[in-house]
């Protein structure tokens, strides 16, 4: 294997080992969550400046995944909730209750379906259309639950 010196280096400093790192290539961003997954940090991939950073207080973090076509970071926490921020602000837009525990995101562009799953071995579907939707938005500040469709393995995306 050849390895290629960057002389880019990070001079940040951190509080944990490093957990998990990927790169977001729609607002070319690489994302970083320490050990205690409590924060995703964001870089600029071409100069490895530190952006900005997501935090959280009362959970950890499971997953993370970008949603190119709403400019959004999926963010799976432990807390039973889905969290959609803005990669403009890192505004939270939409905070969703998942019926139980999940482990791992996956975002099938193709489909604009936003894949979840845990240790039950249930996939929940969620159609990013409706979740943006000012419908279903209005449903998060009444604070009604909605949830995902539960995918079988017969269940056509």
């Amino acid at each position: 294997m050849n390895f290629k010196h960057v002389p880019i280096e990070d001079h940040s400093s951190y509080s944990n080992l490093i957990f998990s790192i990927q790169y977001f290539a729609p607002v070319d961003q690489l994302g970083l969550i320490e050990e205690n997954k409590k924060s995703l940090r964001l870089y600029d991939a071409l100069n490895l400046h530190y952006v900005n950073e997501i935090t959280f207080q009362k959970c950890t973090i499971n997953c993370v995944c970008f949603i190119p076509q709403y400019f959004a970071f999926a963010i799976l926490g432990s807390d039973k909730h889905l969290y959609f921020y803005s990669s403009d602000d890192l505004k939270l837009v939409r905070k969703v209750q998942l019926p139980e525990n999940q482990n791992e995101i996956v975002y099938y562009s193709s489909k604009k379906m936003l894949l979840s799953f845990g240790i039950t071995g249930l996939i929940y579907g969620w159609d990013m259309e409706q979740v943006f939707s000012e419908e279903f938005g209005n449903l998060m500040k009444d604070n009604k639950q909605t949830y995902g469709h539960i995918l079988s393995p017969n269940t056509p995306l």
